[in-house]
């Protein structure tokens, strides 16, 4: 590193961002090497976004108390990384279903989602004058959905009583559950947020959230990153 700071001054993005977090350590600034891809170019034909083996990179992360671990950019050839800001709601929006996209994001239904089957004539099956739209063997289906809706209550969501057996008393079991219940009142996460930005904009979005949310996000960053065991 000191080779390329005051000699060599060219290299690839591990120079770069060894040598940013080298001294920002020096400094007494919590700093640490992240590796992944960088964002990879958009296609026109497909209108999506190719990542391929020559965009992997490496970059910096530097630690801001009460926002987390934040990206830095310092390589010349890659472009510098912007954060966004949380807009906060003049008005409130009309609720929407919704449904989970490519990344965990929530994203509206198209119409065709919405439309319901039904059997020719226009008319259910009646039974007991309850009627099923979807005929006998798509009110099968139906109760069978159901059924496999209510096992996943049970097995994979965060509130479900046999997870809770299992991971109570980790902040990561908390946490979890708060992010469940926030995409289902459309608060959040946004995918540039850290722990600690999003406990924030929670508190704003939901009143009477914000010591819990801060407690819990706290509290997951020192076991998440801190290797801390939270224990209540």
């Amino acid at each position: 590193m000191a080779w390329f700071l005051f000699q060599g001054k060219q290299g690839y993005c591990e120079y770069y961002a060894s040598s940013m977090v080298i001294m920002l350590r020096h400094l007494g600034i919590p700093a640490r090497l992240a590796g992944g891809y960088a964002p990879g170019s958009l296609d026109p034909k497909t209108r999506q976004i190719v990542v391929r083996e020559s965009s992997a990179h490496a970059w910096p992360e530097v630690y801001f108390p009460n926002y987390g671990w934040i990206e830095f950019e310092p390589t010349p050839s890659q472009p510098v990384i912007t954060h966004q800001e949380t807009p906060t709601p003049t008005t409130a929006e009309p609720t929407v279903e919704l449904t989970p996209g490519p990344h965990g994001s929530p994203t509206p239904l198209d119409d065709k989602d919405h439309q319901v089957p039904v059997p020719p004539g226009g008319a259910g099956t009646t039974s007991g004058g309850f009627t099923l739209p979807f005929g006998p063997v798509g009110g099968g289906l139906l109760i069978a959905g159901v059924a496999a809706a209510l096992l996943a209550l049970l097995l994979f969501l965060p509130f479900s009583p046999v997870r809770r057996r299992r991971q109570q008393g980790s902040a990561k079991f908390y946490y979890a559950r708060m992010l469940f219940w926030s995409k289902l009142l459309r608060a959040g996460p946004a995918p540039y947020q850290t722990p600690y930005e999003y406990s924030e904009a929670l508190s704003r979005e939901v009143q009477g959230t914000g010591l819990y949310a801060r407690t819990i996000a706290r509290a997951y960053v020192r076991e998440r990153f801190g290797r801390e065991r939270r224990t209540r």
